[in-house]
């Protein structure tokens, strides 16, 4: 090519080999419609936390978050608000702990929740895996399951709307509408 400049003469290209473009990771919101992915676990409490129990509650709001994630840290007390109007309308919180880069125990989970004023149910997930069925890429991602089994909602990371938003989603599940 710099010969071709040099000479005066048109700069001829060079194809070059391309990589194949990535495939796109599926996120939360793809779920939205879907039927929630099956799992069985429990709750520090030793409450069943699965796929079945979705149909006892208008809606289950799962809280995906790290304990060393200070997004999380912010969006908790702000869940938390929002715990303590619509609990008592059936609907079910729960934070399910993540491990991100580092695996906190059970007491070092409840601890920080403590400290957040988080007063709803906790489980962990060492392993990821309950986060991972539900594409949980990056903390915090909420996920709100209706009755019906299908997830009507995600919000990602601490927004700015989160209470109304939640609000919206929940008003709407106790309603028995989509949302």
């Amino acid at each position: 090519q710099l010969d071709a400049l040099i000479a005066g003469k048109p700069i001829p290209q060079i194809k070059t080999a391309q990589a194949p473009p990535k495939p796109k990771q599926a996120t939360s919101a793809s779920l939205i419609g879907k039927p929630a992915p099956a799992f069985t676990s429990s709750t520090i409490g030793g409450k069943s936390l699965a796929t079945a129990d979705f149909a006892k509650h208008p809606a289950t709001v799962l809280n995906f978050f790290a304990p060393n994630c200070g997004y999380c840290k912010k969006q908790i007390p702000r869940m938390e608000t929002v715990r303590q109007k619509y609990e008592e309308k059936g609907i079910r919180f729960v934070n399910v702990s993540q491990k991100m880069r580092k695996d906190y125990s059970q007491e070092e989970v409840v601890k920080m929740l403590d400290g957040l004023g988080f007063k709803g149910e906790v489980a962990i997930d060492h392993t990821n895996s309950i986060g991972q069925k539900f594409n949980a890429r990056g903390f915090p991602t909420m996920v709100i399951v209706g009755k019906n089994g299908k997830v009507g909602g995600v919000n990602v990371g601490n927004i700015g709307d989160l209470e109304k938003r939640m609000g919206d989603q929940l008003d709407a599940a106790i309603a028995g509408k989509p949302f």
